[in-house]
């Protein structure tokens, strides 16, 4: 067994992310940003607005949908688990009651 951590090729992995973040960053830190012009940058964030709309929506669907599995489980179990449990306790009590 052991730590994840002690694996190399984790960490090769890691590295290779790294440097990836590292010159995208630099890159974008040196680029001119006057060349884009004013009105692609107000294209681009009312694009990004409205991605991230699209975004929050889904985000609430799936967690009523997430939400509504999780109580349907815990019902189940309820119902089944702790229903039988009850059950075989009504059953016991009475049949040591007419003993």
């Amino acid at each position: 067994p052991g730590s994840v951590l002690t694996k190399p090729i984790i960490w090769v992995e890691q590295l290779i992310i790294m440097l990836i973040f590292l010159a995208s960053a630099l890159i974008s830190l040196f680029i001119d940003r006057d060349q884009f012009g004013e009105a692609w940058l107000e294209k681009a964030e009312t694009e990004m607005l409205k991605c991230a709309e699209v975004l929050a929506t889904c985000s609430a669907f799936l967690i009523v949908f997430f939400l509504s599995l999780n109580i349907a489980r815990w019902w189940r179990l309820r119902t089944e688990g702790v229903g039988a449990i009850w059950s075989s306790i009504t059953q016991l009590n009475m049949f040591l009651a007419s003993s």
